[in-house]
């Protein structure tokens, strides 16, 4: 058995063009979830950071690469102890869809390479229904669950403003604590961690 005292999620809301991202702390003696950090990135900065590249490339493999090279230095950065991610979701245009299975691919090799582990995927109404009690909810109401529950406090820095948050921020953070409620229990009983 292993004694910790808290666990860090890194968690993900995938996509080409406006990424989500957040890094969580939950507290295993208190229930409290911290978020320490949340930020977008835009596909556009990530193909704007390659000139070369754009001359014998289309602009979403230049953002999956980047965006992999980038997911292993936060991953190094923050040491998670686990990477969470939304689902793809089934899309009424087949381009999206495919485009998600790509981004969540980045995501589970910059994990591998990492730490070793494969992300555990958390499909959006579970994400949804985790914080607003409503997998159908709308990302107004989902913004306005996290910033309200007492259980979460999101910290607030010069370069981690609240007022500059993202949906796409939120629903990361939506993500990782659907997976807090949901697998973390099963996960530290089978590993065997204790608080």
């Amino acid at each position: 058995m292993t004694s910790r005292n808290s666990i860090r999620i890194f968690s993900c809301d995938p996509a080409l063009t406006n990424f989500g991202y957040s890094l969580l702390e939950y507290n295993l003696t208190t229930g409290h979830t911290t978020v320490i950090k949340s930020g977008t990135i835009t596909g556009k900065s990530l193909v704007k950071s390659q000139v070369a590249l754009q001359k014998e490339f289309e602009k979403r493999h230049i953002v999956i690469w980047e965006l992999e090279r980038l997911l292993q230095s936060m991953i190094i950065e923050f040491k998670p102890d686990y990477v969470v991610s939304e689902s793809a979701f089934s899309h009424r245009f087949v381009q999206v869809y495919a485009a998600l299975m790509l981004v969540i691919q980045a995501i589970r090799t910059a994990t591998m390479r990492t730490l070793g582990k494969d992300i555990h995927l958390i499909a959006p109404r579970e994400s949804k229904k985790a914080v607003s009690h409503t997998g159908a909810a709308e990302k107004v109401t989902v913004q306005h669950a996290i910033f309200n529950n007492p259980n979460v406090t999101i910290n607030e820095t010069k370069t981690n403003s609240i007022a500059d948050m993202t949906e796409h921020a939120y629903d990361s953070i939506a993500a990782g604590l659907a997976f807090i409620q949901n697998y973390l229990p099963t996960l530290m009983a089978s590993e065997k961690i204790m608080r």
